[in-house]
C-alpha cells in the first residue's frame, strides 16, 4: 500500500519503413525508499505499445496497435484484464482519461472517446464519439468532460466538443444506447469543431495549466521547432468581439514580408475558426500613428485605449 511504480513500453530490433518489431514489453518498476528504482518484471505484449495512461479504478490502459488492453498489477508480471479490438483504425498514440471516460487519439484518425465502465467484463469499453475528419494527431489535452484540445503533424491546432444535445442525454439516460448502435465501424455520435488555427510548426506538446496563480488556466503548446506558445481564452463576449475585430483591420492594414494573405496563411488545411492571432494583435504598436488612428476610430477607441487593450491581455500571463 503506497506504493508507487514505473511502467515503460519497450520495442527491440524495430524499423518504420516496413515497420516491423522483434519484441515487445512492457517493463515494471518500483520506486524504492532510499530513491532508487528497481526492475520489478518484464511482460510480453504482442504489438508496439505507443500509449500507457491509468484507469479511472487505477488499472493500466495501454495502446497495443489498434488495441486498447487493460493490466493489473501482480507480483511476477502484468495481468491482461481486458482487450478492445480494433479500438482505433491505425495507432493509439496517447490515452487521456477524464470523468469516467478515456479519450484517445489515433496516429491518423483524430480522437475517439470511450465510455469506461468498471466492472463491466466485455462491455467495460464502450465507444461514444470520434471526429468525422481525418487528423494525423501529435498531441492532445482534455479541457473538461466534453472537450478536447489536439494538434496534427501539418501545424494545426484545434478545440473538439461533444455536442449540447449529447451531453446532456449521456448524463441523464442509464442506458447504453446513446454508445451502443454504431455503423460501418464507426461511433454512433460526431464530435464538433469548435476552433481551429494553424499554427505553422508541428506542435509535440500541449498541457492546460495555471501559469500565474489565481489566473484562469490556458493552453500552452510546445512545437517542434523550440516554439512555445499559449491560448489564452476571452473572459467575456466584449474581449472576443474587440480582438476580432482588431485582427480583421489588422488584416488589411499589415502587408506580409512575402506577400503572404493572412487568412489563408492561418487556413492552410482547414479554415481558420474562433482564434485570434495575438502575434498579429501585437502589431498594432509598430503601425504608424495615422494607422493606429484610424483603426481605433474603427473598434470606436483611442489608440492608447487600444494599445492599454492589448497590453492587458498580455498580462494575463505574467
Amino acid at each position: 500500500a503506497g506504493e508507487s511504480f514505473l511502467v515503460v513500453g519497450t520495442t527491440t530490433g524495430m524499423t518504420f519503413h516496413p515497420r516491423k518489431y522483434e519484441s515487445c514489453g512492457l517493463k515494471v518498476y518500483r520506486f524504492m525508499p532510499d530513491g532508487t528504482i528497481n526492475l520489478l518484471h518484464t511482460t510480453k505484449i504482442s504489438n508496439i505499445p505507443f500509449a500507457l495512461s491509468g484507469t479511472p479504478d487505477g488499472r493500466l490502459m495501454v495502446g497495443v496497435g489498434k488495441s486498447l488492453q487493460i493490466f493489473e498489477l501482480s507480483n511476477k508480471h502484468l495481468l491482461l484484464k481486458f482487450e478492445q479490438r480494433n479500438a482505433v483504425p491505425t495507432n493509439a498514440v496517447s490515452i487521456k482519461p477524464f470523468g469516467g471516460r478515456l479519450y484517445v487519439s489515433d496516429a491518423h484518425e483524430s480522437v475517439h472517446i470511450y465510455k469506461y465502465r468498471a466492472g463491466h467484463g466485455d462491455g467495460m469499453l464502450s465507444i461514444l464519439a470520434d471526429d468525422v475528419t481525418p487528423r494525423l494527431m501529435t498531441a492532445m489535452e482534455v479541457l473538461d468532460n466534453d472537450t478536447i484540445a489536439g494538434a496534427d503533424k501539418f501545424g494545426n491546432i484545434f478545440i473538439l466538443r461533444l455536442p449540447n444535445e449529447l451531453q446532456d442525454a449521456v448524463e441523464s439516460t442509464k442506458t447504453h444506447r446513446l454508445w451502443d448502435q454504431s455503423a460501418l465501424d464507426g461511433a454512433p455520435n460526431k464530435v464538433e469543431q469548435i476552433a481551429q488555427f494553424f499554427v505553422g510548426e508541428t506542435i509535440t506538446s500541449l498541457q492546460k495549466t495555471e501559469l500565474v496563480p489565481g489566473r484562469p488556466e490556458v493552453l500552452v503548446y510546445g512545437t517542434i521547432m523550440g516554439s512555445i506558445g499559449v491560448l489564452v481564452p476571452f473572459l467575456s463576449s466584449d474581449d472576443a468581439d474587440f480582438f476580432h475585430h482588431l485582427e480583421m483591420h489588422l488584416r488589411s492594414t499589415i502587408t506580409d514580408m512575402v506577400g503572404r494573405d493572412h487568412l489563408s496563411f492561418r487556413s492552410a488545411f482547414i479554415p481558420v475558426r474562433h482564434i485570434v492571432d495575438g502575434d498579429l494583435c501585437a502589431e498594432f504598436a509598430k503601425l504608424k500613428a495615422s494607422e493606429q488612428q484610424v483603426i481605433s476610430e474603427e473598434l470606436e477607441r483611442s489608440p492608447a485605449e487600444t494599445a492599454k487593450k492589448i497590453e492587458q491581455l498580455y498580462m494575463q500571463l505574467i
